[in-house]
């Protein structure tokens, strides 16, 4: 995993035009057959854009010293999210040096880059640098799915569950299958503070277990756990989440 000292890494269009064409040409495996191994975060319309995009965003990558994670580039997938003004999300399908297939997840400004590592401090530095727009309900509850997606814990991410289909399932019995028809629901909000705080209601999937939860969404971003309780425990899932600055589908492979 790349670390760096500052959250955000400064572009540099200098750098990142100077980066010879062999140096990209020798990683750009394009397979856009190959299937990703696991769905996009549920935050609006992801775009497939390979090879349109191959070359400038393995010249960023490069450009930002986050070549050791990119040793081979098969596809991308783009979105803006509404609830930032000027970010751009990137996903990039690689082979990682050991040969198995994850993805990199690259917030994008243009000045500035971060590697969503899985750590909260990257996401707030993109929030500092490009204030959250949190103004809607709709841009509150998409604003929430992404930041419990990316922001991990060792059993992987918070993932907001709102339908069964949802659910990253190894095995489902018709029993189980009316348990949690009985638990899901989707994202509701039911109120917001003078301060412009969002309170906001749902489940939550973490370590194998649902979680029925109350939220609040800050207007800079910051999200609070309000309260929590167990719904489900022991479910036959994947923990997806982010480890050694790669997303997968499951921490615990």
């Amino acid at each position: 995993m790349v670390v760096t000292a500052e959250p955000l890494i400064r572009r540099d269009p200098v750098a990142e035009a100077a980066i010879a064409d062999e140096a990209i040409t020798g990683r750009l495996a394009c397979d856009p057959a190959r299937p990703w191994p696991l769905p996009p975060v549920g935050i609006g319309d992801w775009q497939a854009r390979l090879p349109a995009c191959a070359t400038r965003l393995m010249r960023t990558a490069l450009a930002a010293g986050l070549g050791p994670l990119v040793p081979d580039l098969l596809n991308i997938r783009l979105c803006r999210p509404i609830f930032h003004a000027r970010l751009e999300l990137a996903e990039l399908l690689v082979r990682r040096p050991d040969g198995r297939f994850a993805t990199l997840l690259l917030g994008m400004l243009p000045d500035r880059l971060g590697h969503v590592d899985g750590t909260s401090r990257v996401v707030h530095a993109l929030n500092a640098a490009d204030p959250p727009l949190l103004d809607g309900p709709e841009q509150a509850m998409d604003y929430l799915r992404w930041f419990c997606a990316v922001v991990c814990g060792d059993h992987g991410g918070f993932l907001v569950v709102e339908r069964l289909a949802d659910l990253p399932f190894t095995a489902v019995t018709p029993a189980l299958g009316d348990r949690l028809a009985q638990v899901l629901k989707p994202l509701t909000v039911h109120g917001r503070t003078a301060g412009g705080d969002w309170m906001i209601a749902g489940c939550l999937l973490h370590a194998a277990a649902l979680y029925q939860v109350e939220m609040r969404v800050c207007p800079d971003g910051l999200v609070e756990m309000l309260d929590d309780c167990i719904a489900l425990d022991h479910l036959p899932c994947r923990r997806p989440g982010i480890r050694r600055g790669y997303r997968v589908a499951d921490v615990a492979d």
